[in-house]
Formats: C-alpha cells, structure tokens, sequence
C-alpha cells in the first residue's frame, strides 16, 4: 500500500504531541464541511469513527474502512484473494492497541493494522465466533494489554494473544434490554421491564438502580465521561442525574426536537472540551448545557451540510476544536473546517452520485443518493448545476437511474428495491407498481444479518428504445415496451447458487456481459446465460465490465480491476497496493477508441 505508506510516514513524522486547550465555541455559529466521496471516501454511507493518538480518523462505511489524514482520504483494502481475509462492510469499531497496532473488529472477525509495516491482517486467534454477534471494541484494562468487548448478550476480556480471560453475561434482576453507554466500561447499563435503568459493575456482579423511568422507553442511552454527571437520553426526554443525590434530576422534554415520532433512536452523546453535551441521531443535532441545563438546536445547519432533509448522524467525536459527524447518506461533516472547498466546483451537496444518464443538449442528470436529481448543462470548459427534487416521489434514496426515452428515466428505491418511472421534465414520480417489485422486495429483505451493500441493488439497462434487461437477485428478465402502453416483464434466465447479479455491460451492439457478486462474468447468448470468468471462490462484486480492442476484459470491482486474457483466462490485478490507483472501489469505466482505459 503505497500510498498509504508514504503519508503515514510523512504525518507521523511531522506529529508533534501538544497540550492543546479548548477554546470557547460560539455554538450558534458552527457551521459544517462535508467530506464524501468527492474527496475520496469510499462512499458517503457511513457509520462508526474513531480517532487514534495521530489525528488519525478512522470511518466504519458500507464499502470497508476510509481513513481521514486531515485532507484526504485512503482506504484500506476490503478484500483480497485470499479467502480468510475480508474486512466486510460496516459496521467496524477500532481500538488503537499500542503505539504501532490498531485492531478492527468486523462482521467476519478481527484484525489488526500495523502502522510500522501498513498492513493489515486477520488475527489468527478470533475469541468471538464469527458471524454469530456482532463485535464492538470497548476499550482497554486500566493495567495491561487486556482489550474490552461485548457483543449483543456477553462482555469479554482478551489478552494480547486474543485469548478469553473473562466473560461474563450482560443480564441482571428484570433484564430487558440494553441501554447504549459512552463512558467507561466497569459497568453495563440495562433497562428492567418495570422501567428501571439499572447500572450492573462488572468487577463485582452488584446491581444498583439509576433512574427510574415514568413511562416504557423505546431506547435509552447515556453518558458518564464526566464523573460528576450522566446524561441520559430516550425518545421523549433528556435526564441530567447529579452523582450527588441531593442535587436535583434535570428533565428536559426532547419532543419540540422531534421532526418525525417514528425517527430512528438518539446514536450518540458526546461531551466536547467545555463540558457541553453534543446530541445525535436522525435528522436531529443538539448541544445541551450543563450549567444551563438548555438545549440548542442545529439541526438548520445539520441539514446546510448534509444537503438532505433527513441527515442521520451514527457517530459524534469532539476533538480539540473540531466537531466530527459520521452519517449514514451525507459521509462526514467537520466543524468550522476552511481549508477544503467541499463541493469541487459547485456539484451539489448530498450523498454518493449513484446513476448517471447523457441527454440531449449536453446534459446530464444524476442522482445524489437522495430523492434528488442534479441537471448538469455544459458547454466547452464550463457547466452549470441545478438542484431538483422530485415531486410525488415516496423515498428519500434514489439508488439507481437509466435513460427510458427523451422525456422519462427508470428510477430504483433504496426502499424495498423498487422500480419507478420518473418524468424529467417536470421532475415527478409515477408511482408505477410493477409485478417485478415482489422479486426485489425478497431480495432485498433476503439480507437478514445485516443491510445489503449497494451491490445488491436491481439493475435496469437499455437495450434499445423499446427492448431493456432487469435484474433482481439472480434473475435476468427481458423488458419490452412504452411509457405510453405499459411494459412486459419476461423471465429469461437465472444463475445457480449463492450470488447476484451486480452489473449488467454491453462493451458493443453484439455482447451482453453479466458480472455478479461472486467475481463472475456471464453472456447473455441466444436468450441464456453462459458463464465465461469464474476464476476465484470469492465474494467480489463486479461493477463493470469493459473489452478493449484486443478483446480482454476489464472486472471493475471493489477491490480494484481484474483483467482477462482474450481466452478469459486470468491476467493481473490492478489495485492501489500495486499501482498508482487512487483507491479500489471501482463504480464504472470507458474504453476510447485509442484503447485507454
């Protein structure tokens, strides 16, 4: 990893530990920065984020794991060839073990990134069974190298060869279900079903009551960073609990900050250098002030940034004077940052571009993961952007768009992986239902572990004007038709096995090529399907596939390109460890005339 290599070599040389103290923040006018995948990040789905003893930030993202110098972003590898290693999509959590080692937890186990070598490895003792319960990385013993963790139901002590020293089961009298803590980890905070947040010490198995509740609590979280205090958190009200009983218990109602009762839960609660509480969760941002026990609202400026009506923040870091925001559709947004323009050349705010379709006139349209669709006009050096949002449409994700005609593009839902019409010259929805929304919606709820990537997304392409291919997990379906008559749906074919189709590519008028979630390649010849590349037992989908004039194949993937020999045999791999590839999350690609890629 190379470039990865070079700047940790260049920042660590140049790190200097500091004292720093933090300045008073004027809160009514933080404004912030995104960061998505403009600059560099993976995607803009993000989720958990850490910061090491370097200024290092770390994102947990639905395509691996970025890592944030200050101004760009470098991404570690998802996958390799070897089958053992595969760091999975999120969520991630970190723990900087020493001075030279982080350990990532993942859906498929631990590793461990070496900042001496820059590699990273899956640890060879995995204390956790891998893929029974989700890992989180707690922190570390206050003596020693022993490493805290929990998954859903057990809190775990390992050494540091990864060996359990002691695990013990999270209940207790009238346990019902956990409450989210930030803080130490001596102890384990639950709800009791007669509404009881009750603190149970893990170094002596005691139990004693925090807070009894006055009504049934979707969730509970908290925070005891300061000694002095807790803040606690559910879906109706802020609690203030003095660690001195005779102090009086704060109660702030949330619910005037409430956009929507049937919101996502409060993420995170984080105390910054002043001592004031930083709120987060969907479509909300507060600050609360101890000392004046009010609350500020900045879901304005939350909504500024994120370019979206319903930004969802996963994860909040204070550090010094900064404010980081992992989000889960608008990447990362930064406090107060002026020395990157975030939106190269004006492109619109919001999340990933996730489909893009050439008009007539020089223009373009693309989705921005959002119920959005940017009209780019350009001439010669120059282009304008125009922001529309659709009308009568029923999601806020655009997940995927292809041209229908002069006047209408197709248009995939995040939500149950539906397909749409939508009129770009007055920007509205349809609302079409069709009969193959049924095989989507399965597919889509087929992911019961975890969310599907976008990988797993259904994919529509044009054939020619009247003749489209459908894919829905490892269906390909023939799609004739007009918007003026309505449109059939025929099964053509289907693939055996445990893989998807993920792209769907026509290199030229006479070749169909089908890449899947499984590094395979299929042609579509004489209405079947033949499978051509199978090279490796893998789990890489294939975004793109491309030939060139020689007639090798280019496997656009998310764990860089794979070429082929004309034969379909296997040739090399080009990838950001081997090559001055910025990163290896390949979305798409060209071939010119001249046979550049």
């Amino acid at each position: 990893m190379p470039d990865i290599k070079m700047r940790l070599l260049l920042l660590l040389s140049l790190f200097v530990i500091t004292t720093c103290y933090g300045q008073e923040k004027d809160y009514k006018n933080i404004q912030f920065k995104q960061y998505n995948s403009i600059q560099g990040l993976q995607t803009a789905a993000c989720d958990n984020i850490y910061q090491d003893k370097y200024g290092f930030l770390w994102i947990s993202t639905y395509y691996g794991i970025s890592i944030f110098d200050g101004t760009h972003f470098f991404n570690l590898p998802m996958y390799t060839q070897d089958s053992a290693f595969n760091l999975s999509q999120k969520p991630h959590t970190f723990l900087q073990k020493d001075s030279f080692n982080m350990v990532i937890s993942s859906p498929n186990g631990l590793y461990t990134y070496n900042y001496r070598t820059h590699t990273i490895t899956k640890n060879k003792q995995q204390p956790i069974p891998i893929g029974r319960e989700t890992i989180k990385l707690l922190g570390k013993s206050k003596t020693g190298n022993n490493i805290h963790l929990k998954t859903f139901s057990t809190f775990y002590t390992i050494d540091s060869a990864d060996k359990i020293i002691d695990k013990k089961e999270l209940n207790g009298p009238g346990y019902e279900k956990d409450a989210i803590h930030i803080g130490s980890y001596t102890s384990h905070y639950f709800l009791t079903k007669n509404n009881q947040l009750i603190e149970h010490n893990l170094s002596d198995n005691s139990s004693k009551p925090l807070l009894k509740l006055p009504y049934k609590p979707k969730f509970a979280i908290l925070n005891t960073e300061n000694r002095q205090q807790a803040i606690i958190c559910t879906d109706k009200y802020l609690y203030h609990l003095p660690a001195n009983a005779e102090s009086p218990l704060v109660k702030l109602d949330l619910s005037p900050y409430e956009t929507n009762p049937s919101t996502l839960p409060i993420n995170d609660i984080s105390c910054d250098q002043q001592g004031n509480y930083w709120i987060g969760g969907m479509n909300k941002l507060l600050v609360y002030f101890p000392k004046e026990q009010k609350l500020l609202n900045l879901r304005p400026q939350l909504a500024e940034a994120g370019g979206r009506s319903d930004t969802h923040i996963v994860d909040i870091i204070n550090n010094k004077d900064e404010v980081y925001l992992s989000t889960t559709m608008s990447g990362i947004l930064i406090s107060n940052r002026s020395d990157l323009v975030t939106n190269i050349n004006n492109f619109p705010k919001g999340g990933d571009i996730v489909g893009t379709i050439a008009l007539k006139k020089n223009t373009l349209l693309c989705g921005n993961s959002s119920n959005v669709i940017n009209r780019i006009s350009y001439s010669n050096d120059s282009y304008q952007v125009s922001y529309n949002p659709v009308k009568n449409i029923h999601t806020t994700f655009i997940a995927h768009l292809e041209n229908l005609d002069e006047n209408h593009t197709w248009a995939i839902y995040w939500d149950k992986f539906k397909l749409d019409i939508i009129n770009t010259q007055k920007m509205e929805a349809l609302n079409l239902n069709f009969p193959i929304d049924e095989v989507s919606r399965q597919h889509k709820e087929s992911f019961k572990i975890s969310l599907p990537t976008k990988d797993a997304i259904p994919i529509i392409k044009k054939i020619n004007d009247s003749l489209f291919l459908f894919t829905a997990n490892n269906k390909l379906y023939e799609v004739t038709g007009a918007v003026s008559r309505g449109f059939q749906f025929s099964l053509i074919d289907s693939i055996k096995g445990n893989h998807y189709f993920t792209s769907i590519d026509l290199p030229d008028p006479g070749h169909v090529y089908l890449g899947t979630s499984g590094l395979q390649v299929f042609q579509l010849v004489n209405g079947k399907l033949e499978k051509i590349i199978d090279e490796f037992n893998s789990n890489i989908p294939v975004r793109y596939v491309l030939e060139d004039g020689n007639k090798h194949k280019y496997l656009l993937t998310t764990n860089g390109i794979y070429v082929y020999k004309a034969t379909n045999q296997f040739s090399h791999r080009l990838s950001a460890e081997t090559n001055q590839i910025n990163g290896n999350i390949i979305y798409s690609g060209y071939i010119d005339q001249s046979n550049i890629l």
